[in-house]
């Protein structure tokens, strides 16, 4: 418990105070337990800020709380706390959160912006409506509706066992790409680390070996203590500026390729992809494919906004599936 005193009388500190470091140079922050409020705007812009420690006393985080704080790589929300409020954590540079399950409300925009996010644990039993900007990755304004549309987070949403459906049915968190039930796990196959529940059935490339690769091979599956996963998705930024890697192969089962998952893969010369493909994400393979000609695969429905932006192609053949380019999706196809 923190207190102050004046020498005669003592007080507990109950909450840290609007702007109280804003802007401040910390890079490390441990609030002690008796703290309940976390007001607005307490630590926005925290350009420098790295960790977080915060109390089970804690209540309610505030608006703007930790807003850009862009070095804060994970923030864990202890037990006790009911509300997040809008913009709290908007445009940080978290890559994992987890929510308590005595959590029951998240403002609008509360983690929108965070495009390094790879991983949501949420630990609510009874899930709650939430807007669709909470979690999402961006937005853009629908030229012939004049109506927001929020881009989905290329996350994946970690729920208790036992509620997937609940999560499911609610839109705010249908925002997710991929949610599965049970505990995140993490295992590394011939140099590729996939992420998946124990209990589930898919799983998902977080991270390559980037020293060296070559010849890089997404498998369609893997075994993982003698339980079949099918990989889905290759995550957010998997092998983003692997400069070795000359010839990709992705298995079938694969149904998302994600948001900057080989950007800048500048030596790529090939590509096979599996008629499993739904989605090729949003800068997916900026300036990373030296042919001629680039074939995609029927059964692919969308193709996110620059995903082939700066890319050596002089050909390119779109399948009969498709239904929706991405803005500037093959900018700059031809370099030469």
């Amino acid at each position: 418990v923190v207190t102050v005193t004046n020498g005669v009388d003592t007080y507990t500190v109950k909450s840290i105070g609007q702007y109280a470091f804003c802007r401040s140079d910390i890079t490390s922050l441990k609030v002690e337990e008796g703290v309940e409020t976390i007001v607005n705007e307490a630590f926005l812009s925290c350009y420098s800020l790295t960790s977080v420690s915060l109390p089970s006393s804690l209540r309610t985080i505030g608006v703007s709380s930790f807003f850009n704080c862009y070095q804060l790589a994970e923030i864990v929300i202890p037990e006790g706390v009911t509300k997040i409020g809008n913009q709290a954590s908007y445009a940080a540079g978290l890559q994992k959160v987890e929510l308590p399950s005595t959590l029951t409300e998240i403002e609008n925009w509360a983690f929108m912006y965070c495009d390094k996010l790879t991983k949501v644990i949420s630990h609510v039993q009874n899930p709650f409506s939430i807007d669709k900007s909470v979690f999402a990755a961006s937005s853009f304004t629908d030229e012939a509706t004049q109506n927001t549309v929020y881009n989905k987070s290329s996350a994946t949403l970690y729920v208790p066992i036992g509620t997937l459906s609940s999560y499911q049915t609610l839109e705010g968190w249908t925002i997710f790409s991929d949610i599965q039930e049970g505990e995140p796990k993490e295992t590394t196959i011939d140099r590729i680390t996939y992420s998946y529940a124990e209990g589930g059935t898919t799983a998902k490339v977080i991270a390559g070996d980037y020293s060296d690769f070559e010849d890089v091979t997404i498998p369609g599956s893997i075994v993982v203590n003698g339980v079949n996963y099918t990989v889905k998705e290759i995550g957010s930024s998997a092998f983003r500026d692997c400069r070795s890697i000359t010839s990709l192969t992705v298995g079938e089962g694969v149904e998302i390729i994600g948001d900057r998952a080989f950007y800048n893969c500048s030596v790529l010369t090939s590509i096979q992809l599996p008629k499993s493909l739904r989605k090729i994400g949003q800068w997916a393979f900026y300036n990373c494919y030296q042919r001629p000609e680039l074939n995609l695969p029927e059964g692919l429905e969308e193709i996110g906004a620059n995903a082939f932006y700066w890319t050596n192609s002089e050909k390119v053949v779109l399948p009969s599936t498709l239904k929706s380019i991405g803005e500037k999706a093959f900018y700059h196809l031809n370099k030469s």
